[in-house]
This record gives structure tokens, C-alpha cells and sequence, in this order.
């Protein structure tokens, strides 16, 4: 369970306060940036932008606006960089589901479906955040990132023996295939010999030099007379 979201108002926050959740964001962008380092980009910026605020209050300590505004780009620059390595884990995910879309993975993965319900509840949970009220949900994202992260190990983890699963099966797929091959050819082989063995031989007429024709026999008859 993640920490309850600090909230400051400008008569309590401190530097201190600002201090303690920069450092949180830097922690934050080491950490999605060993996943990718493109991905923390954003979160740069808004540490920069904190970074000008906190210039401010110290030019004018009395004037704590600048910290309010300091904290509220700290907890941005944590909300995007965590929410950049989510979707990131979600692209890798669908990666997963793609790649094994033939088989059954809970064959493989007995909790597979259990995984599925849970990322499909981070998902819907970022398409209705609220861009207003981001910078409030950072501990939250954390969770989230934390949590698809281990689920992604198992994934990723499960692959070995999906490929095996994948290969055994295509392996039964050929067998069958030149099973029913071997039986169709058997039968075909069968079905034209008994074809060939029940057609009846051609009757020749037997032919000879001294067979007399009709006209001729009738001629020899009346040359007798």
C-alpha cells in the first residue's frame, strides 16, 4: 500500500519539505531510467523548473508561493517519470500477449489470469486520471510501477517454458498432418489397385491365315454342285 500523498500549505512547506521530495523524484528518474533512459526525459524538465522556483525563494525566503510550486514540479516529475515506465511496461505486456496469442499461457502461467485482471485495473485507472490532479497521484503511480514491474518479471520469466509449449505443439501439429497424409495416400493407393484388379481384359478375336470368309465358302459350295 502506497503512503498517503504529502500535501503542503504555503504557511507549513519548507524548504526542507521541497528538499525531501527532489530527492524522491531523483531516486525515481534512476529508476525508470535503467529501464530507458529516453523515458525520463520529461521528469528532467520539471526538476528544472523546481529547481527555478526554489531560485526564487531564495531571493525572497519570504515568499513560500515558490515552494508550493517547487513541491508541486517534484511531484510531477515522479507522476511522469513513473507513468513513462508504466507504458512502458504495458507496451512490453502486450509484447507478451501478442507473441503467446496461439496458446493457452495459464497452462504455463496458473495465475495468468489473475495478472490479466490486474493489469487491466492499472490501465483503467490511468484513462481516468484527472490531468488537472496528476502531481497528486505520484505515490500512487509508484505502486503501480512497482507492481507491473513484477508482473512483467514473471512474464518474462514464463517464456522458456511457453516456447517449449509452443514447439511441442507444432511438433503434434506435424505428426497429425503426415498421419492424415500417410492415410490418404494408403487409401488412394488402395482404392487404384482394387480399380485396376475388378476391370475386365479385353476379348481379342482370335485371327488366322486360313480362316475362309463367308463369300468364299459360298463359292467353293457352288463349285462343288
Amino acid at each position: 500500500m502506497a503512503d498517503s500523498t504529502p500535501t503542503f500549505t504555503v504557511k507549513d512547506i519548507t524548504a526542507t519539505d521541497v528538499a525531501t521530495l527532489f530527492n524522491k523524484a531523483e531516486k525515481a528518474l534512476k529508476k525508470v531510467e535503467r529501464i530507458h533512459a529516453d523515458l525520463i526525459i520529461p521528469s528532467i524538465n520539471e526538476l528544472r523548473y523546481a529547481g527555478c522556483h526554489l531560485t526564487r525563494h531564495i531571493q525572497s525566503p519570504v515568499d513560500h508561493s515558490e515552494l508550493i510550486q517547487a513541491a508541486n514540479h517534484c511531484k510531477r516529475a515522479m507522476y511522469d517519470c513513473y507513468e513513462a515506465g508504466i507504458y512502458h511496461f504495458l507496451n512490453s505486456v502486450n509484447l507478451f500477449q501478442k507473441d503467446y496469442r496461439n496458446i493457452v499461457i495459464s497452462d504455463v502461467m496458473p495465475e495468468w489470469i489473475t495478472l490479466k485482471v490486474r493489469i487491466s485495473e492499472i490501465k483503467t485507472f490511468f484513462s481516468d486520471v484527472d490531468t488537472e490532479k496528476r502531481e497528486a497521484l505520484f505515490l500512487q503511480c509508484e505502486q503501480y510501477f512497482n507492481e507491473l514491474g513484477i508482473i512483467l518479471g514473471k512474464l518474462d520469466s514464463a517464456r522458456e517454458d511457453l516456447n517449449k509449449k509452443i514447439k511441442k505443439e507444432r511438433i503434434q501439429t506435424l505428426v497429425v498432418w503426415m498421419t492424415l497424409f500417410m492415410l490418404l495416400l494408403v487409401t488412394l493407393t488402395f482404392f487404384g489397385l482394387n480399380r485396376t484388379n475388378s476391370s475386365p481384359a479385353k476379348q481379342t478375336a482370335p485371327t488366322s491365315s486360313s480362316q475362309v470368309s463367308p463369300s468364299e465358302a459360298l463359292q467353293n459350295k457352288q463349285s462343288i454342285k
